[in-house]
C-alpha cells in the first residue's frame, strides 16, 4: 500500500489539505489558515507553489515578494511616464 506523504504529514501536523471547492488549483496544498490569508491579502492561489505544504509563514513569504516586485515595477513605471 502506498502513502500519499505530503497528506500524511499534513494528517499527523493536524493540518488538511484544501479540498477541490475551494478554488485551488490542482496539485495545490494549503492549509486553512493559509488559504484564508492568501484570501484575505489578494495573494494569486494560481501562483503559489505545488510542490510543498503550503502554510500561513509562506503565503506571507510569498506575498511580500510579489507585493515588492509590483512595487518596483510601478515605480519604475512611474519614472517612464
Amino acid at each position: 500500500m502506498e502513502v500519499d506523504e505530503p497528506a500524511f504529514e499534513a494528517k499527523q501536523a493536524g493540518m488538511k489539505p484544501a479540498a477541490e471547492d475551494t478554488g485551488m488549483p490542482a496539485g495545490a496544498r494549503i492549509t486553512k489558515p493559509a488559504l484564508a490569508l492568501a484570501r484575505q491579502l489578494g495573494v494569486e492561489l494560481d501562483r503559489l507553489p505545488r510542490d510543498r505544504l503550503i502554510t500561513e509563514s509562506a503565503v506571507r513569504a510569498f506575498h511580500e515578494q510579489t507585493s515588492g516586485a509590483m512595487k518596483s515595477l510601478l515605480s519604475l513605471t512611474h519614472s517612464i511616464l
